[in-house]
């Protein structure tokens, strides 16, 4: 039952000059190098991954087609690689810093976007877990920069706090949630569980903090009991028939579903009462911002490639990798040394380049 607007976070790579070696580079953006040795570890990371293998098959698409590498998921992921040195070099320059809450946000985002858009697979952790760990810690540190440069655009944009954005954005507000309602919910077992809750919200308890401790629906506890804007046909006839009946700001008696019994609220939309999708939104006006401004620093630097991966271009107004003809290329066995010292993100295997 839970819709909740989030922001999707464009996953990119960056890779550190590692010295030219006898393969040279991969690719170059301006003075940055991003060395053949590391950029086919990676590869060869993501060609051993069985668990990447299977949802890739799933969409249609083969990772290692006869063993070998894809090179149109070579030519997206060092294309990713490219495109993230600029994000890289916002980041230092910034003097941002990854907090571990927000790296561990990292980790789920990596975790979905690896496990591919939506589906039964886009919560799981199977696929990021299948990587070796030097991989794993490589592509969630490298997207909690990712995240810290997308926040950095967000507090660009001059408002001291979501609720106050949200009061200069209330137009934008209105079209997200028509009605100007939202609803959040506690689900409990048994009826007797639900008068005791409803006890609880007479006696003056917050609805958010009961439905945390109490609540047995695993996709909206988290949030409070946050379920999203209140719109006909969105939920089972029970519980929509009490949503119609609420005014804003009132509490339902225990009404019965399938799932159990609920304690229903329905809220003004607002800052207060949909944190999430407010943020979300925030975080989405700022993701245009980076994005138009990611396109730019590509379009200004100076971008080889080694012809083996492909060929640059910006002539869709996007930077992009076309592969060369081939569509399969083999990569030397990964190194056992550490993994490579810079850190960003990884890009969605499944989706183009960025997911922008």
């Amino acid at each position: 039952m839970r819709r909740v607007i989030g922001l999707c976070v464009p996953l990119l790579i960056v890779l550190a000059a590692c010295g030219g070696g006898a393969s040279g580079s991969a690719a170059q953006f301006n003075q940055t190098k991003i060395s053949n040795a590391s950029f086919e570890r990676e590869l060869n990371a993501l060609k051993s991954n069985k668990k990447l293998a299977e949802v890739a098959k799933q969409s249609g698409y083969e990772v290692a087609p006869k063993g070998k590498v894809n090179l149109q998921l070579a030519a997206q992921w060092l294309a990713a690689s490219v495109e993230q040195v600029p994000v890289d070099e916002e980041f230092t320059r910034r003097k941002l810093t990854i907090t571990p809450a927000a790296r561990e946000l990292a980790r789920t985002h990596a975790a979905q976007q690896l496990a591919g858009s939506g589906g039964a697979n886009a919560n799981s952790t199977d696929v990021l877990d299948a990587f070796p760990k030097w991989f794993q810690d490589l592509v969630v540190d490298r997207q909690a920069r990712v995240e810290a440069v997308i926040d950095a655009f967000t507090a660009d944009d001059g408002f001291a706090s979501d609720a106050a954005w949200a009061a200069a954005n209330a137009a934008n507000l209105n079209e997200y949630c028509p009605s100007g309602k939202v609803v959040r919910h506690i689900l409990v077992k048994t009826n007797d569980e639900a008068n005791v809750v409803e006890s609880q919200l007479a006696a003056g308890g917050d609805f958010a903090a009961i439905a945390k401790e109490k609540s047995t629906d695993p996709g909206s506890k988290d949030e409070g009991g946050f379920l999203g804007c209140v719109a006909n046909g969105q939920f089972v006839a029970p519980f929509e028939s009490a949503i119609n009946a609420l005014a804003s700001g009132q509490t339902s008696a225990p009404v019965q579903t399938e799932f159990g019994f609920h304690v229903i609220k329905v809220e003004p939309f607002n800052a207060e009462s949909a944190p999430t999708v407010v943020r979300g939104l925030r975080q989405r006006v700022a993701g245009q911002k980076f994005s138009t401004w990611l396109d730019g620093q590509m379009k200004d630097a100076k971008i080889t490639v080694d012809p083996k991966w492909g060929m640059p271009s910006n002539d869709s107004g996007r930077f992009q990798i076309t592969p060369p003809a081939s569509t399969t290329t083999s990569t030397k066995p990964a190194p056992t040394s550490a993994a490579p010292a810079s850190s960003t993100a990884a890009p969605s295997i499944l989706t183009p380049t960025t997911g922008r």
